[in-house]
Order: C-alpha cells, then sequence, then structure tokens
C-alpha cells in the first residue's frame, strides 16, 4: 500500500523536509517558513566539540513536538533501535509502522537522515529520497527483517504524524518566539554533552575549527543545515511582521530588522560551509556571526514582550 501525495522535497534539513510532506498530505496550508519557524527550528543550532555531521539530529525535541500541535500535527517517536535489537524488535516495530500507514497516518525514519515513509511492499518500506544521489544514506527501501540498506549501521528511530487540530497561527508565533529566545538564553536544555546550543554553539564551532575540524564534511554539513534555517527564519520574521502591519509599527521594525540580520547570519554561513575557505577567514566570520547572533536576543525579548 500507498499513500497517496505523501512526497519529501529537497531541502537541507531534512526534518523539516519531512514535515512539509506531512502537511501537504493532510492538506494544511502552510509556508516554508511558517514551518520552519513556528516549529522553532529555524532559530536551533546544535554543534557537536568535533563540528561532527550529527549536529542537525541529537538534540532534545521534547518542546519541539509541542509546538507542532500548533500546525495542527502530532509527532510521536514509536522507538529507536539498534544493532544490539533482536529480530522480534525489528519486526514488532515493523507491524506497527504498517498498521499506522494502514490507518491513514504517514510515518518516517531517522537513519542519518530524515525519510518519509509514505508505504510499503511485500518485503520492504518504500522511503522516500530527498536527494536521490544519496543511496548510501537515504536508500530508497528499508527491507523487512534484514534491514539491510543501512550499510553504515543502525541507529535508527520511526515517527508517525496525525491530525490533530487546526493550525493556530497566534498560539503558533506567540510560543516560537519565546522557544527561540529560550534556545539563546537555556541553550543547555535542549541539548546535551559534547554538543552545545545558543551563542555557545559558536564558541564550540569557532574552537573545533581551531582544532582542525573546519575543512570536514562535518563542518560543510552543520553550516549548510544552519545556514539554511536562518534564511528561513528570516523568512519567518517577515511573515510575522506582515501579520501586524496595519496594528503594530513597532513589531514591524523589530521583526524587519531581525530578517535583516537572519539573511546576513545565513550567507554568512553559506560563506564558510566552503571546506577549502581559508582558516582565518573561516573563523573571522563565524565570529563575526556569533556577534550578529548575540545581536538579536534583546530583539527576541522585546518582540516576546509585545507579542505575549
Amino acid at each position: 500500500m500507498k499513500l497517496e501525495n505523501v512526497n519529501q522535497p529537497c531541502f537541507n534539513t531534512t526534518l523539516m523536509g519531512v514535515l512539509r510532506g506531512v502537511l501537504d498530505y493532510y492538506e494544511i496550508s502552510v509556508s516554508d517558513a511558517m514551518i520552519y519557524g513556528g516549529t522553532g527550528h529555524a532559530f536551533l543550532i546544535n554543534i557537536h566539540d568535533q563540528i561532527c555531521p550529527s549536529g542537525p539530529y541529537c538534540w532534545s525535541y521534547d518542546r519541539f513536538y509541542l509546538l507542532l500541535n500548533n500546525l495542527g500535527i502530532s509527532m510521536t517517536n514509536l522507538g529507536f533501535f539498534s544493532a544490539d535489537n533482536s529480530m522480534d524488535d525489528r519486526l514488532r516495530i515493523e507491524k506497527k509502522v504498517r498498521d499506522c500507514l494502514d490507518r491513514g497516518h504517514p510515518c518516517s525514519l531517522l537513519n542519518m537522515e530524515n525519510q518519509l515513509i509514505p508505504g510499503y511492499e511485500d518485503d520492504h518500506f518504500v522511503t522516500s529520497k530527498p536527494w536521490q544521489n544519496h543511496e548510501d544514506t537515504t536508500p530508497s527501501r528499508l527491507t523487512f527483517g534484514t534491514w539491510e540498506e543501512f550499510t553504515e549501521g543502525i541507529h535508527c528511530s520511526f515517527f508517525t504524524y496525525k491530525k490533530v487540530g487546526e493550525l493556530d497561527e497566534d498560539r503558533l508565533i506567540k510560543e516560537s518566539l519565546e522557544y527561540a529566545l529560550e534556545l539563546y538564553l537555556a541553550p543547555k536544555k535542549y541539548t546535551f554533552e559534547p554538543y552545545a546550543g545558543g551563542l555557545e554553539a559558536y564558541d564550540q564551532w569557532i574552537q573545533g575549527v581551531m582544532d582542525g575540524y573546519g575543512s570536514e564534511l562535518g563542518h560543510w554539513w552543520n553550516a549548510m543545515v544552519w545556514g539554511e534555517c536562518r534564511a528561513r527564519a528570516a523568512a519567518y520574521m517577515d511573515e510575522v511582521g506582515a501579520r501586524f502591519e496595519d496594528s503594530n509599527e513597532e513589531i514591524r521594525e523589530i521583526t524587519g530588522a531581525m530578517s535583516t540580520n537572519y539573511r546576513l547570519i545565513a550567507s554568512n554561513l553559506e560563506t564558510v560551509s566552503d571546506r577549502e575557505f581559508p582558516t582565518g577567514r573561516k573563523l573571522s566570520l563565524l565570529k563575526d556571526t556569533l556577534q550578529m547572533e548575540a545581536g538579536q536576543i534583546e530583539y527576541l525579548k522585546n518582540l516576546v514582550e509585545i507579542i505575549k
């Protein structure tokens, strides 16, 4: 069986690509900027002390799950599985995923990347590919029992998605901005060692480049993902400002300034993503970007206070 109209777009932030596909399936009309911004992901950053490419995936999702409800959907973690799990464990989770699909609820997996599971055939799940030429990290199928497509090892979580209500934009904006501020002020609530979030993530990133990790895959991938998120943060600020266009000039001024700054941050991260970019210039740009991020905190404080 296969659910119709379940498609995953080519986003660097594959979790957001999964959500785009789920929201389209449930016919919830919302912009890409609202998905990134409304869940708070546009403001997240998570950097390993060796700038590992796992940064975009290994953080606390608890608050994120709650904010998804404002978009009208729920995301439920069905469990984590590794090579230590038995064949019976695999068969049980496969049945659970098939049962969800049979009820019309899209599913996804996270093993290296987030991939939608829109259906299944006799001996395998069908999985969406955000990038067609990356079969090693995003296989187009998952064979029942063996999971042989996970050639890099099994460290897989499965999720399912349900429609739980209607889009609540007022609550979404308020709560997402509160979360964004908390990501800056209390990042340890949403990260765990050896990762760092908020402004501390930039300190760790800069140290990682100084330690020689700035020309590796993880540096490039973190820059690609977090740069995309900041570009969406800029677009989200534009949408928040437009929502108050006729009622509050101060909100428009704040969101306009934040949008400009987030676009500059996104541009900086796109530049430093080049693994061959000179280390000295890479460090300088990351330090400048840290200061830009720090400057957003006061804007966010004022915005949260006005919109509360």
